[in-house]
């Protein structure tokens, strides 16, 4: 998880890079057909004989559609609309959302709490004063806001993803899973970039944004989605929460070293409201202690 994190960290950057000479939409069908690709044939060599069941197929059409499609189209439009810290930040939600849709489509019995609320108001309250601080710094515009709003919009398809495939993920392989996930989603992102004319300029791209695209392709999407769906399997979701407050923290360490964006003291706690309205809301009851006599 502490890669995903990493790898998560430093495509916010590297995106950034290749944004100044690649559209979204042509780098969107190509990190789709490099998913396409890759997984299904991952699928054809190591789990081509384990079939699908006919009751799980519209669960992995949703799977495909939130996690793949809309995902990655609101994540690349809106990054290339907003900051790295802004995105970073507000990804952060991604558990907030899950809370949510976990007691809205699963009807968990655990009961949300007074606890929860505050949690969801502070975090809430914290992403509403970030996105309004869009527009506050050096790149100052409506796209900025625009951008935040789409992030938003990823973090809530991605969390839709991950309630969603909870119960594919004790029956089938990742491989499987996967494959099934690109193979539902990823072409209608593929046509998405075709119809913008625009991937004659793949090779004409400089060396650091071609190492931009090679690593949202590698590290951001191939290997990123393995190693989360192996981990959902083998870490308990308490761990994979807590690699998710990682990645925000990371980005903001290397936009310091970087000395890039326009961080400023209310962006910070803003930030810091989020992290603990999702603390909040993710929190676990405590069970009553019981003392023997």
């Amino acid at each position: 998880m502490f890669s995903v994190a990493l790898f998560y960290s430093i495509n916010f950057f590297t995106v950034k890079v290749l944004f100044l000479e690649m559209r979204p939409f042509p780098i969107l069908a190509l990190r789709s057909f490099a998913g396409l690709l890759f997984f299904g044939l991952a699928w054809r060599f190591f789990s081509r004989h384990e079939k699908v069941e006919r009751q799980d197929i519209p669960r992995l059409i949703a799977c495909g559609i939130f996690g793949i499609t809309l995902n990655q189209v609101f994540f690349l439009w809106g990054l290339s609309l907003t900051s790295e810290f802004h995105g970073a930040v507000l990804m952060l939600l991604t558990p907030v959302f899950v809370f949510v849709l976990n007691h809205l489509f699963l009807a968990r019995s655990e009961k949300i709490n007074w606890v929860h609320i505050v949690g969801l108001i502070i975090s809430t309250t914290g992403a509403t004063w970030l996105i309004l601080q869009a527009g506050a710094g050096k790149s100052a515009g409506r796209d900025n806001w625009l951008g935040d709003i789409m992030i938003l919009v990823n973090a809530a398809s991605y969390g839709l993803y991950l309630v969603l495939v909870k119960p594919l993920i004790s029956k089938y392989k990742p491989v499987t899973i996967l494959a099934w996930m690109f193979l539902l989603g990823g072409p209608i992102n593929i046509v998405l970039g075709l119809t913008t004319g625009d991937m004659g300029k793949v090779a004409h791209l400089s060396p650091e944004a071609l190492f931009g695209l090679w690593f949202l392709i590698i590290g951001a999407t191939l290997l990123a989605y393995l190693l989360n769906a192996w981990a959902m399997i083998r870490v308990s979701p308490v761990w994979v929460g807590m690699y998710i407050y990682l990645q925000p923290i990371l980005t903001l360490l290397m936009s310091a070293i970087l000395w890039q964006g326009s961080l400023t003291l209310l962006k910070l706690a803003a930030a810091v409201l989020i992290f603990i309205g999702v603390a909040l809301t993710t929190r676990k009851p405590t069970s009553p202690k019981v003392y023997s006599t």
